[in-house]
Order: structure tokens, then sequence, then C-alpha cells
């Protein structure tokens, strides 16, 4: 039967959290490729690497903290689409149009130029973009592979779990991501403008990021057991562990980045960062629980605008992307380099605060849900002790129904 578990405390935070990692890694990536960067920019670009990868997790929870044990495969397809593919068609749209049409019109050099580009190259590019996704909406490429195998996934994990060896899925599906990683290392840089590899890239990554979105039913699974048990972690312990694994990969993931464009070798920083890549990311998980979990209900200013975050976490990953590109040329422009670290705080408070108002806004027009999907919005959800023969007296709109 399908499983209504009812709200998870701190997701909504988590939720924020990952949003707040995606933007400023994105706002820090450039400064971070520089020569000689600032160090503190490398260690943000280190520490929030993995943003996305949260995203994928935090799917992976509420999707099995809402299905398993047996649903509705129309009803779960059906869903996933109406609350991904339309908004995903028109930011890609929007994002075709002003990187490809917009910018080269009015003389703006980016990565493209509409010079000498036909009506068939332009349309053959716009339909590459859409099967992989534009820059940040590969994520979402990813997400809609996920959710056509879920449903397998699932079956799978619960086969695991009733004969008591979740791990081992679990170890496999780790081991499967470090061996895709190592593949991926191998290719010689820069070979994304490559067609096929863009493809092989963006689909096959799944191999990467299934682990982590497996991982997420293991938590859903023991939420509250790990709530308590992530509740007795020292924080200022668990900070110290986590500040001093950020500045450790910030310094191999910085020389491996180098050592890939010198060399078509695999060096021991690239291993050291493949291999030791995903449990980073795994203290990370852990070190967001501790801080979501405990939170409790948003009371103040902090705590009430991080929930709003985390609502509109979706709406706002679809529309950062502009603001962080328009604001940062324009930070440029005023004289503002990558060696002057007041360009990073500036351009973050200039990304998320007009990405929030703007979905904000957008939640007010009409098909609101079309262009940037329903709000991760907590309603009167159900609890445990109501089943799939003992409805709410009013259907709640389940948060966790949209990942």
């Amino acid at each position: 039967m399908q499983n209504r578990n009812g709200w998870l405390q701190g997701i909504q935070y988590f939720r924020a959290i990952a949003i707040i990692e995606v933007i400023t890694f994105h706002v820090v990536t450039d400064g971070a490729a520089v020569p000689n960067p600032l160090w503190m920019v490398v260690a943000l670009w280190a520490f929030t690497n993995f943003g996305v990868v949260h995203f994928i997790f935090i799917s992976g929870v509420v999707l099995y903290n809402r299905y398993n044990n047996g649903f509705s495969l129309s009803t779960f397809y059906k869903k996933r689409f109406n609350a991904v593919v339309p908004p995903y068609l028109i930011w890609s749209t929007f994002y075709f149009a002003f990187f490809y049409v917009v910018l080269p019109l009015v003389g703006t050099y980016l990565f493209h130029r509409l010079t000498n580009q036909s009506v068939a190259t332009l349309v053959s590019t716009y339909l590459l973009q859409l099967t992989v996704g534009y820059a940040h909406l590969f994520f979402i490429v990813i997400l809609l592979v996920l959710y056509l195998l879920y449903p397998l996934l699932e079956k799978m994990y619960n086969r695991a779990v009733s004969q008591s060896s979740p791990i081992y899925i679990l170890s496999f599906l780790l081991l499967v991501s470090i061996a895709y990683s190592l593949l991926v290392a191998t290719f010689p840089p820069y070979q994304i403008s490559n067609r096929n590899t863009l493809y092989i890239g963006v689909y096959l990554g799944v191999l990467y990021y299934v682990f982590f979105f497996v991982f997420g039913f293991f938590i859903a699974q023991h939420y509250q057991a790990i709530k308590k048990r992530v509740a007795n972690f020292s924080l200022k312990g668990i900070s110290f562990v986590v500040l001093a694994s950020t500045i450790y990969y910030a310094v191999v993931l910085h020389a491996a980045i180098y050592d890939v464009i010198s060399s078509p070798t695999l060096s021991s920083y690239t291993w050291l960062s493949v291999v030791t890549g995903p449990f980073y990311c795994l203290l990370l998980i852990l070190f967001y629980l501790r801080i979501s979990t405990t939170w409790g209900r948003p009371r103040g200013f902090f705590l009430s605008h991080l929930e709003r975050i985390g609502e509109d976490s979706f709406g706002i990953f679809l529309v950062h992307w502009f603001f962080v590109w328009t604001f940062r040329a324009m930070l440029l422009r005023l004289g503002l380099s990558f060696y002057n670290p007041l360009l990073y705080p500036v351009l973050f408070l200039l990304t998320i605060i007009p990405s929030y108002l703007m979905v904000e806004a957008i939640y007010r027009l009409p098909f609101s849900n079309i262009m940037i999907g329903a709000r991760r919005k907590k309603q009167a959800s159900p609890t445990r002790e109501h089943s799939a023969t003992q409805p709410a007296a009013t259907e709640p709109i389940d948060p966790s129904d949209r990942t």
C-alpha cells in the first residue's frame, strides 16, 4: 500500500541548505578556477560541491517516505511528470532564448554567438539542451531518470531490507559511484563539447547519484531514530570534523582539477578526491541532519525565512542562474574581480534575494505550478495512524509528494 508517514521535521531546512549550497557553488566556481585563487573561495567551492547531490538525497528521502510497499505506478509517474517536466521545458526555453538569442542580438558575448548560425543549427542546439539540460538544469534530467527507476530501486531496497541486508546494496551502489567517477576522471578535459560525451555524462551520471538517492531510502526508513541519534552529536565536535575535512577536500580537489588539466593520467590527488568525495558528502549530510532536525518550528526571522526558502527551493533552483550570470557580469564591469573577496557575498545576496522574491511573485500568478512547480509547503499532513482504508477527513497536500 502507499505509505503515508507524514511530515519529516527538518526536511524543509535541509532543502534550504541545499539550495544555498547550489547558489554558493555557482557564485564561487569561476573564482575557484582562476590561477592562484583565494583559498577561502576554494574552500567554499569544495564545501558546496555537493549541493545537487544533497537535493538527490532529499528526493530519495521524501519519495521513500511517501511511496513504499506498493503504490500506483500510473499515479506516481503522472505526479512526477506534472511536477517537473513543464517547469523544465519552460526554463530550458528561457535560458536558450536568453543565452543563444537575446545576448548575441544585443551584442553581448558569452559562450555562444548567433552569427553564422542557421535556424537548423539553433533548433539542433535547442533539442540538445532539452535532452541533457542547460547548465544547472542537468539536475532535472538526472532526477527524471531516477524517477523512472524509482519503482525498481524501491523493490530492490525493500528486498534487501526483508533479508536484513540493506548495507550490501548501499555498499555496492557506493562502489559503483566511485568507479563511475574514476572512469569520468580519465576523460581528457573539455570533452563536454562533444555531443556523445554530453549524453554519456548526463545519463550514465545516474550511476554516480543513485547511491545517494537510495541512501535517502535508508534515512527515511529510520528517520526518527537517526534524528534522535544525530541530536546527540556534539555540534562543536562535528563542526570541527567538517572544518578539517573541508580543508582537506579543498586542497585535494583543487590539486586534482589542475592535474587533470595538465595530464591525461589519473594523479594521486584525483584518486583521493574521487574516493573520499562521497564520504565527505555523507559527512555533510549527517552535519546538516544534525542542524536541520534540531531547529524545530520556524520561530523568528531566520528560521521562518529559511523555511520559506526551503518551500521555494525548486523554483529558486530554476531561476537563480539568470541572476548569477547577470549580476556577476555587472559586478565585473563595475571593477570587482575574482580576486576581490567582496565580489562573492555581494553576488550571493544579489542572487538569492531576487530569486526568492521572483519565485514568491510567480506563485501569485495563474498557472504558477506549471512555471515553477508546486511549493513544497507543509499542510495538515496525515499521521502514521491513518491508513489507506482510513483517510484523513480532508486530503492534504503531502509535501513529500513534490520532490
